[in-house]
């Protein structure tokens, strides 16, 4: 049963509503790219440094042709959190992930120092679902401190009993979640057309079991305005794309739909 209390509902980083654009560009591309009426993701961001990013993408980059789909097994290698590139706009949003205990705790504090040293960002994403890192999952208490302090977006795995947990989330005020990121193998990571009918089920199966009053960002397998209006039959407010976002041609055509089936969510 979700608790409908004030204190609950009034925990979302100040707003009461999604105040990011219809189209959302993902990490890694996020951080690179940048469109009109589009927000970008920068990230995903450790409490450490993991170097090797260009050689575990080379080692483990594949395209799938016969899928129409990718897989890598790059696993979060960033500079850390307390190198996070400046997005300076509130328009873009950091991610970060957890891969050991007091990493949320440590987050926060390097998000507050560095908001004070100038960084500036309209929200954070907390990705709680790579499929390349063992990620550990936020408490109750650990999630309502980034609630109570910054526009927070939740992360979810492909996998049901990830989506299954929003109930958790909604109960700590949570309203707002990218579902999904990708399919987990013990290759890396699967993203395109095999998370679109995935996705599918998963938002049609949130949307049935859950109230209306919070924000799907529908996410993975995007390439053309159809799917965007897939995705919003089943329950999606905005949308999310990731390699799609390189063809500037493509990504022209994607913004114009995305604007017409976005329906940001009023929180209650």
């Amino acid at each position: 049963m979700i608790n409908n209390t004030s204190d609950n509902l009034n925990t979302h980083g100040k707003h009461s509503s999604w105040v990011f654009k219809p189209l959302l560009l993902s990490a890694p591309f996020g951080r690179y790219i940048k469109y009109k009426n589009t927000s970008s993701v920068y990230g995903s961001y450790t409490t450490e440094v993991r170097r090797g990013a260009v050689l575990q993408f080379v080692k483990t980059f594949r395209p799938l042709m016969r899928k129409k789909a990718f897989r890598n097994k790059i696993g979060l290698r960033n500079p850390s959190i307390w190198k996070t590139p400046n997005p300076k706009s509130e328009n873009h949003l950091i991610s970060i992930s957890s891969l050991k205990d007091g990493d949320w705790q440590e987050h926060f504090n390097a998000l507050k120092t560095r908001q004070e040293q100038g960084l500036l960002f309209g929200g954070v994403v907390l990705n709680l679902s790579c499929p390349n890192a063992d990620i550990l999952p936020i408490s109750s208490h650990e999630l309502q401190m980034f609630l109570e302090s910054f526009n927070t977006v939740l992360k979810l795995s492909p996998r049901l009993k990830s989506v299954n947990n929003i109930e958790q989330y909604l109960n700590d005020g949570a309203r707002q979640f990218i579902i999904s990121n990708t399919i987990p193998t013990k290759k890396g990571g699967i993203s395109g057309k095999p998370l679109l009918k995935h996705n599918f089920k998963l938002i049609e199966h949130v949307r049935k079991s859950f109230a209306n009053d919070f924000h799907i960002v529908g996410a993975g397998g995007i390439t053309h305005s159809d799917h965007i209006k897939s995705y919003a039959d089943v329950g999606a407010n905005s949308f999310g794309i990731g390699m799609a976002s390189t063809n500037i041609l493509k990504v022209k055509t994607l913004i114009k739909t995305a604007e017409q089936y976005f329906n940001p969510c009023e929180f209650k």
